[in-house]
């Protein structure tokens, strides 16, 4: 039995992964690859990506924080376009958001 004083010492998962053998065969082809990131299987992820979407191409980024950066610099959102507010995304990487307005008038 715990004390009133001593935490209680469990853990709540954020997601638990589904690995079956194809998973884990893939995952093992990269990490005995050369390249961890944007490596050789990059290119078909992306074609994949874009044909589920129905568009002619898809891209692939890193992290999520490089692909919130992409999509500012893909809609131009800039220091000569109108600002981003908190009204206009509820949550996104803050530090993404004060790199775009840290040269923007105003």
């Amino acid at each position: 039995m715990t004390s009133a004083r001593e935490p209680l010492r469990r853990s709540i998962p954020l997601a638990r992964p589904d690995l079956g053998p194809r998973e884990l065969d893939l995952v093992s082809q990269v990490l005995r690859s050369d390249i961890l990131a944007m490596g050789p299987f990059t290119p078909r992820f992306e074609a994949r990506i874009a044909a589920v979407a129905g568009r002619r191409e898809g891209v692939a980024c890193s992290s999520g924080t490089a692909g919130l950066h992409l999509g500012v610099r893909a809609l131009m959102i800039g220091p000569f376009s109108s600002r981003l507010t908190d009204e206009d995304v509820q949550y996104v990487a803050d530090a993404l958001r004060e790199a775009v307005n840290a040269d923007a008038p105003g």
